[in-house]
């Protein structure tokens, strides 16, 4: 019984192994190619992939049809098309700046009440300002948001399977052929099931408000008012998927690599700092209108961005993540200060600047303390809850 039992076992290694045997057999025939690595028998090149950590293109499990990995076609140009026109010039964005601002404010408060998790407020602020533009939806704040963690989940999703050399299928693509039981494959189908979710559900959201007429104006509602035919409507689903999960990751990184490196290098801090308090004064916070006369804060952004792989990413929605990063960094030096954290003994704990691999590269953790610069600057910070305080969450509806 046992060995009837292990038969899709050895059909399974068997196939691999014939197949490994054909490619070989296959090459050494082939004619000759141009100068590269010399590879090994059977496993060929495999120990010249990339090092763990940088970005390998992979098409599979539904990422195909997400700009990042799309094929060049018609879905891709159409995707790009839609994004270029309503968020793809820094004048574009300007039509967002009112949601940037305040959800930036709401960013302050929070990290004046919880400053130890001031990574997981960034993450709340760029979820939040990148849904509301590309669906009008409004996050939970005082409780996981449903739609954020699935974000979140598809986004790990994608980290996993573009992991070089992480999966035995890239290097050996006749193992797709492989019974649906494999592991790799039951990944694939988790993975493939987050993907169509995160994309769905904001789009049915979408559509059931404007039935409703209660949306609030978004890129799925202004690109779904005129009547979509059905290759359209699914470029506008993956479209608004990469609104919300380009820009608000690539900000995540940026703005994390931005605090990091406030603690390693005061002097700038200070510097950017001052500007700011010569520009603004401490009478309000900044905003978009003070940006041309923020030079030395802008072009500490650009280093921030030169510093890591943020800064390699060229993409439809990179104005508006800069615009985001701008904002925030902004808002924050104006009222905090930013130090390096101290451990039980009083003595300051000295950052490491180091990095995650992946495909947008994010600081490994670090030790920091934040506290407002004055009890005029928390006041300055806590106005906003008598100005504007925050509507209900979108997430029961979604």
């Amino acid at each position: 019984m046992d060995a009837i039992r292990n038969i899709p076992a050895i059909l399974a290694i068997s196939l691999v192994l014939a197949g490994l045997l054909i490619s070989f057999v296959c090459k050494a025939r082939r004619s000759p190619l141009p100068p590269g690595p010399r590879g090994w028998p059977i496993v060929g090149n495999i120990f010249n992939l990339p090092p763990r950590g940088d970005p390998l293109p992979w098409l599979g499990v539904g990422w195909d049809q997400q700009l990042i990995l799309a094929q060049y076609g018609d879905h891709f140009r159409a995707m790009r098309k839609m994004m270029k026109t309503y968020l793809g010039s820094p004048s574009a964005i300007t039509n967002f700046r009112h949601i940037q601002e305040l959800e930036t404010r709401y960013f302050l408060t929070r990290i004046l009440d919880d400053p130890a998790n001031l990574i997981s407020h960034i993450r709340w602020t760029a979820g939040a300002i990148s849904l509301r533009i590309s669906h009008g939806y409004i996050i939970e704040t005082d409780q996981p948001d449903p739609l954020v963690d699935l974000v979140e989940t598809a986004a790990k999703d994608f980290y996993a399977i573009t992991m070089p050399g992480a999966w035995l299928v890239d290097i050996f693509p006749i193992m797709k052929y492989l019974p649906d039981w494999m592991p790799f494959k039951q990944a694939a189908a988790t993975y493939r099931s987050h993907n169509l979710e995160q994309t769905e559900r904001p789009h049915s959201f979408v559509k059931n408000r404007m039935r409703a007429g209660t949306e609030l104006p978004s890129f799925t509602s202004d690109m779904m008012s005129t009547g979509p035919d059905e290759a359209t409507e699914h470029a506008v689903k993956y479209a608004a998927t990469a609104i919300y999960g380009g820009a608000s990751d690539t900000t995540v990184a940026a703005l994390s690599a931005f605090m990091l490196l406030m603690l390693l290098y005061p002097d700038v801090q200070k510097r950017a700092r001052d500007e700011l308090d010569s520009v603004v004064g401490n009478k309000r916070l900044p905003n978009f209108d003070d940006r041309p006369s923020l030079p030395y804060l802008e072009a500490t952004m650009k280093e921030v961005m030169r510093w890591h792989s943020t800064g390699r990413i060229v993409c439809p929605g990179k104005d508006l993540a800069n615009a985001n990063m701008f904002i925030a960094t902004a808002m924050t030096l104006s009222v905090f200060e930013i130090s390096k954290g101290k451990d039980e003994n009083g003595i300051e704990i000295e950052p490491r600047c180091e990095f995650e691999g992946g495909t947008v590269s994010h600081p490994l953790p670090f030790a920091f303390t934040l506290k407002p610069r004055s009890p005029e600057a928390e006041d300055l910070i806590r106005i906003v809850n008598e100005e504007a305080p925050r509507r209900p969450s979108d997430g029961p509806y979604l």
